[in-house]
């Protein structure tokens, strides 16, 4: 019979590093100083993929919040017996406070985030990460303000 194997790798924590199935494409999970995976790509040959990035988790280390590889933003919320409660989709748009348009208000809100003054939600920085354009970083600064305060003037479109 034909046997196929597929291959798993150790980080020196003992933790899975990578998975390689027999069609030779590696999966490999990176990680967080916590130790949870925040990240997941694919080699394949010569091409790396991001599968998903910026993988948050909560106290009770579930998932709250990842970036897909085509830039796709999810959120997760649970219920006190760790059931979850809410699960959205949503777009890079810089609508910070839901209204469904981007204006001074988004923007103001935007400033008090990457001064610190106000920690973002997990569906605010799903909203509000906007910069560097195509590759979000996972924090609201002083790039992600710029964008958002041009397309609250019309000056950009995202």
């Amino acid at each position: 019979g034909i046997s196929y194997v597929t291959q798993y790798s150790y980080d020196g924590a003992n933790r899975l590093a990578s998975i390689t199935p027999p069609t030779g494409e590696v999966l490999t999970l990176g990680r967080n100083p916590a130790g949870h995976i925040d990240s997941v790509t694919s080699k394949n040959g010569t091409v790396t993929t991001t599968l998903a990035k910026n993988i948050v988790y909560d106290g009770a280390g579930q998932v709250t919040a990842q970036t897909l590889g085509n830039g796709v933003k999810q959120s997760a919320s649970y219920d006190l017996s760790g059931h979850p409660a809410v699960f959205s989709v949503n777009r890079v748009d810089g609508d910070l406070n839901g209204d469904g348009i981007v204006n001074v208000a988004d923007v103001a809100l935007a400033e008090r985030m990457a001064l610190g003054l106000l920690q973002p939600t997990a569906d605010q920085l799903m909203h509000g990460d906007v910069a560097p354009n195509a590759a979000p970083d996972g924090i609201i600064d002083a790039a992600d303000v710029s964008r958002i305060r041009r397309k609250a003037l019309g000056l950009e479109s995202f």
